[in-house]
């Protein structure tokens, strides 16, 4: 008999968030509590990933939900408010399976990294699990207001994991992630209602629904004609903009370097690792599937905004001095591949930026985890300051530099393949073939990438140890261990690509195909 396998995954953080609040009562009951739970979580996304890949557990789980074209491989569906057409449905495909495992393992990460953790504890690490909840609950949702509810949801544990345990400018930091990613939501929210209310009229599906999967199966068949253009390009623009103000996107950039910069360690783990991607998940499970026509349209708007963040936050990064906001700024470059991949209407295109959005969590989780750490050993972040770190923390250079190199894009290591991927697609896709020879535009930005990496290594690592900063400390045991965890990650991903891009090949060949693309 099957068991609500995705509700359980969704909500067992959220009653872990209540537990620890309530019975956190130290430090250690609160982040044990925190650990327990999130390694549960991790555990079922674990044997939801196995299942997917060999079917063992099939009998235990949801049944499949099919869609011309796409399949749901497990699903559940509860009718809430009829009336409305507000339903409960949970499912997961290729498309939202690396993000389902990435969020309960970075969250697990992040604790773990926090340990020692000791100013406020419980609502510390309470906020984690709400976190690791509400971003769950973006990622299975597939019905329209639940997705909102929880896309809104998300910003309220940032917010206060930045308010109250950031920087010296942590307030202004706070309330400016709020005001950007707020906007950009209500902004999206207009989109929601446009479809809503216009699909439930006689001339397109009759009746009222916020559901995805029916909105989808819709949309990618006859009724895809049924809208113009007229209708889909500002509901694309408003959605896309909702999306590029997430990943972020070159010009609504600005909050994110700041967040990043005040954030405590966990928080920019879960920030760029997890909260990011939640962008690009919005453009390939919504506005390129369900409005294609205005993705043939605009799909140059989409390669615009993606290389051009791709080169501006490759160049503003040779310019850095702190270790955080380099690595900010590196985030939004590589999110400007996903964007350039979604643009090429290339299934090899879209299948890399998908890739892409996986990748990025893992190496990005551990970069701002080495700009924690140093700050904490060295009690400063700024590069030039940092020399000759190889013989006092040779465990630490070591991570960096293979870190370093994972997001450069090195063969071997996992980026390598989802960026090669999103090239090859763009120079493959339809809508490139008149401007082929501009794929030098976005390759420019991995000859500035690798340049500002190779500089902030022969800073860091090499020459002559600063005397000033003292006798500097290794790597912890807690910190070795969720290192080690990502840096074979890494070498995994990188060499067995294939494991992963089978869960997406079926999504991405099915929004290529309803896009129009080759």
């Amino acid at each position: 008999m099957p068991i609500p396998f995705l509700t359980l995954l969704v909500w067992i953080p959220f009653f872990g968030f209540l537990a620890t609040i309530l019975g956190g009562t130290t430090q250690r009951r609160a982040r044990s509590i925190a650990m327990a739970v999130s390694v549960a979580d991790t555990v079922m996304a674990v044997v939801l990933v196995l299942a997917f890949v060999t079917g063992w557990f099939d009998a235990w789980l949801p049944p499949p939900v099919n869609v011309p074209g796409q399949q749901f491989r497990y699903a559940e569906e509860y009718v809430w408010v009829p009336d409305l057409g507000i339903s409960y449905v949970l499912g997961v495909d290729g498309l939202s399976l690396g993000l389902v495992l990435l969020t309960p393992l970075l969250t697990t990460l992040a604790i773990a990294f926090s340990w020692s953790k000791d100013e406020r504890p419980k609502a510390f690490f309470g906020l984690l699990l709400l976190m690791e909840w509400s971003i769950l609950g973006v990622f299975l949702t597939l019905d329209f207001f639940l997705f909102f509810v929880f896309w809104e949801l998300v910003l309220i544990p940032m917010f206060f994991l930045i308010g109250i345990w950031g920087g010296p400018n942590r307030h202004y930091a706070a309330i400016k992630f709020l005001i950007y990613t707020h906007v950009g939501s209500v902004i999206m929210l207009l989109s929601i209602f446009a479809m809503y209310l216009t699909l439930q009229g006689r001339d397109h599906l009759g009746y009222p629904t916020f559901n995805m999967i029916r909105i989808s199966e819709y949309m990618g068949g006859a009724g895809g004609a049924t809208l113009t253009a007229a209708f889909q390009i500002p509901v694309f623009l408003t959605f896309l903009f909702g999306f590029m103000v997430k990943l972020p996107s070159v010009p609504f950039h600005t909050w994110l370097p700041d967040a990043h910069v005040e954030a405590p360690t966990a928080g920019s783990v879960i920030l760029a690792g997890l909260l990011l991607k939640m962008g690009g998940y919005g453009v390939f499970r919504i506005a390129l599937p369900m409005l294609p026509d205005a993705a043939r349209e605009l799909w140059w708007v989409m390669a615009f905004f993606g290389v051009t963040s791709m080169i501006y936050a490759s160049l503003v990064c040779l310019s850095q001095v702190d270790l955080k906001k380099l690595i900010a700024y590196s985030s939004i470059g590589h999110m400007g591949f996903v964007l350039l991949g979604a643009a090429s209407l290339h299934p090899i295109g879209i299948q890399g930026a998908i890739f892409q959005l996986f990748n990025h969590g893992i190496i990005t989780a551990a970069l701002f985890m080495l700009a924690g750490t140093i700050k904490h050993s060295a009690g400063t972040r700024d590069i030039p300051k940092l020399r000759g770190l190889s013989k006092d923390m040779p465990k630490y250079s070591l991570i960096l530099m293979v870190s370093f190199f994972a997001s450069l894009g090195l063969p071997g290591l996992n980026s390598f393949v989802s960026e090669f991927m999103v090239f090859a697609g763009a120079y493959s896709g339809t809508p490139f073939e008149p401007f082929r020879s501009l794929i030098l535009l976005p390759l420019l930005a991995i000859v500035i990438t690798g340049a500002y990496y190779v500089w902030t290594m022969h800073k860091m690592v090499f020459g002559t140890p600063n005397e000033t900063l003292g006798r500097l400390h290794d790597l912890k045991r807690n910190e070795v261990v969720v290192y080690s965890i990502l840096i074979v990650l890494m070498f995994a991903v990188g060499f067995l690509p294939a494991v992963w891009l089978n869960f997406l090949e079926g999504p991405s060949g099915y929004i290529a195909g309803v896009v129009g693309g080759p």
